[in-house]
C-alpha cells in the first residue's frame, strides 16, 4: 500500500512538471491540490519549483528565485489545501518567466580545494568579473562538492555580489531571497541553486560597465581600502546625535555624487550602521511615495514603476543582510543603494503634485480584529490608496495588533492583483519588503512609510505589457539608428 502512494506521488509530480512545461495553470493548481491531499509538505513542492526554474537557466530565472521565497514564506500564513495558493503562485511564476527555455545540460564542476576557500573566492572572483556565467557556475558546483558547507559557500558569494553588483541590485536581492527559501525549505535543492545564483551574479557584472555607473564604480574603487576602517568606526553612542531627517535629504533630494558623500560622512563619523540602512530604507520608500505614474504610461522612455520598486527591494535587502553579512564588504551596499536611490529622482512627481498621507481613521478598539483587516484589504484590492492607508494608520492608532494584519496583507497579494506573472511576483515582493521593514522598525513613527510606498504601488495602475513600447523602440532603432530613450542613464 506504501509503495502504491509513493508511485502515485511520482505521477502527480511528473504531471506537475509537465503543467510547468506547457504553462498550465489550471493543471499546476490541480496536481498541488492532489500532492497536499496526499500528505507531501509543501517545503519541498515549493523548493521544487525554484530548482525548476534554476535549471532552465532562461533569462528571467533571477526574478523567479526571489518570487519563489516569497511564497514559500506566505505558506505560514495559509492552511490545510489553501497552502495550494502560495505554491500555485510560485510554480505559475517560474513557469511563466521561463516558458519555452529548455533545461540546460547537467553542469561539470570544477575541482576545487575546500580547504582554501581564500583560493576559491579569487578563481570566483576572476570569473565573475570576467562576467564568465559558466565558469562560476562550475567552480560554485565544484566548492558545494567538495563538502565546502552551504553557508560558508553562500557568504563567499554574497562578498563577491556586493563587489560586483549589478545596476538594481538584483543578486543582492536574490541572494538574501535564497539564504530565507534554505532556512524555511531546507537545503533539498541548493546544489543547484546556489550554482546558478554563482552564475547570475557573473552575468549582472555586466551592468555594473555600463556608462552610466562607470563614475560610482570608480568611486567606489577609491573606497576599497577604507572599508575596514570605516566599519570598525561604527559607534552606538553617535546614534543620539544623528539627524536621521537631514542626513535622508541628501539622499532623496542629491545627486549621486552627494549621496555618496553622505553616506560616506556618515560611516566616519560612526553613525551606526542600522541607522544608516533604515535612513536608506525611509529613502527608498520616499522614491515610490513620490513617483510620477505618467513615467510608466509613457511609452517613449524605459522608465516606471518597477525601477523605484526595484529600488526599495534592494535596500531592504541590504539593511537584512547587515546582520547576515557583518563584515566590510558589506558597507559596499549600502553606497550601491545610496546611488540607486538618489538616482531615480528625475522620476519624481513636481513637488505640489506629491501625496501627503490621509489621517488616521478612526476604528473601534475590539478583540475581534478580523473585520478591521478585511476592511483594509478589501479597500487595498479596490486600490483605494488613501482609504486603505488611513484605515491602517487608524488601526495602528488604536494599537490593534500587527501579525493578523501582515497576513492579511500577504494574503492579499496572493489574489492576483496583477495579470501577468513579473507584475504579480513585483506586488507580492514588494508587499513583502514593505512588512518586513515596518516589522524591522520597532516603534519608530516613521515605521508606516515603507506600508505607504507598497500601497501606493499595489493601488497604482501599472502597464503591464510592452509590446507597443518595444515595437516604437525597434522602429526608432532600425529606421533611425535611435537607441531607446532612459531618465536615469
Amino acid at each position: 500500500m506504501r509503495q502504491d502512494a509513493s508511485q502515485k506521488v511520482l505521477s502527480v509530480l511528473g504531471d506537475l512538471r509537465a503543467a510547468a512545461e506547457r504553462v498550465d495553470v489550471p493543471g499546476l493548481a490541480r496536481e498541488l491540490v492532489r500532492l497536499l491531499n496526499g500528505g507531501v509538505p509543501p517545503e519541498p513542492i515549493v523548493l521544487m519549483a525554484a530548482r525548476w526554474g534554476a535549471e532552465r537557466g532562461c533569462e528571467r530565472a533571477d526574478l523567479a528565485l526571489p518570487g519563489v521565497a516569497d511564497c514559500a514564506r506566505a505558506l505560514f500564513d495559509f492552511e490545510g489545501p489553501s497552502r495550494a495558493i502560495p505554491l500555485a503562485q510560485a510554480w505559475s511564476l517560474v513557469s511563466e518567466l521561463c516558458a519555452g527555455a529548455p533545461a540546460r545540460p547537467p553542469m561539470t564542476p570544477e575541482p576545487v580545494d575546500a580547504r582554501d576557500p581564500d583560493g576559491l573566492e579569487a578563481r570566483l572572483g576572476e570569473a565573475i568579473g570576467a562576467s564568465q556565467g559558466d565558469t562560476a557556475e562550475a567552480l560554485a558546483l565544484g566548492a558545494y562538492d567538495a563538502k565546502l558547507p552551504a553557508e560558508a559557500l553562500w557568504r563567499l558569494l554574497m562578498r563577491l555580489a556586493a563587489r560586483h553588483p549589478a545596476a538594481q541590485g538584483g543578486p543582492i536581492v536574490e541572494g538574501l531571497k535564497l539564504h530565507q527559501l534554505r532556512c524555511l525549505a531546507g537545503d533539498g535543492a541548493t546544489r543547484v541553486l546556489l550554482p546558478a545564483f554563482a552564475r547570475r551574479i557573473a552575468l549582472g557584472e555586466r551592468a555594473y560597465g555600463l556608462p552610466h555607473l562607470r563614475e560610482h564604480a570608480a568611486r567606489m574603487g577609491a573606497l576599497d581600502g577604507r572599508l575596514a576602517e570605516l566599519y570598525a568606526a561604527a559607534d552606538p553612542a553617535r546614534a543620539a546625535t544623528f539627524d536621521e531627517a537631514k542626513f535622508r535629504a541628501h539622499l532623496v533630494d542629491g545627486a549621486p555624487e552627494e549621496a555618496f558623500k553622505a553616506m560616506l560622512l556618515g560611516a566616519k563619523a560612526g553613525v551606526p550602521r542600522a541607522l544608516l540602512a533604515r535612513s536608506l530604507v525611509l529613502a527608498a520608500s520616499e522614491r515610490v511615495l513620490r513617483f510620477d505614474p505618467a513615467h510608466d504610461a509613457n511609452p517613449h522612455v524605459q522608465e516606471g514603476w518597477l525601477d523605484v520598486t526595484r529600488a526599495l527591494r534592494f535596500v531592504s535587502a541590504v539593511r537584512a543582510l547587515r546582520t547576515l553579512l557583518p563584515e566590510p564588504s558589506w558597507l559596499r551596499l549600502l553606497f550601491d543603494g545610496a546611488r540607486l536611490v538618489s538616482s531615480l529622482k528625475v522620476l519624481d512627481l513636481p513637488p505640489a503634485a506629491r501625496l501627503a498621507l490621509p489621517e488616521p481613521e478612526p476604528i473601534r478598539r475590539t478583540w475581534d480584529h478580523g473585520p478591521e483587516v478585511t476592511r483594509i484589504t478589501q479597500r487595498l484590492l479596490a486600490r483605494d490608496f488613501k482609504g486603505a492607508l488611513a484605515l491602517v494608520r487608524g488601526y495602528f492608532m488604536m494599537m490593534l495588533p500587527e501579525q493578523p494584519l501582515a497576513r492579511g496583507l500577504v494574503g492579499a497579494a496572493m489574489m492576483d492583483v496583477r495579470g501577468s506573472a513579473l507584475h504579480q511576483m513585483e506586488a507580492l515582493a514588494t508587499l513583502s519588503a514593505a512588512v518586513d521593514e515596518f516589522e524591522a522598525m520597532g516603534t519608530s513613527p516613521l515605521r508606516e512609510l515603507p506600508l505607504a510606498s507598497a500601497f501606493r504601488f499595489l493601488t497604482a495602475s501599472v502597464r503591464e505589457r510592452d509590446v507597443y513600447q518595444r515595437t516604437l523602440e525597434a522602429i526608432d532603432l532600425e529606421t533611425a539608428g535611435r537607441r531607446p530613450r532612459s531618465l536615469t542613464t
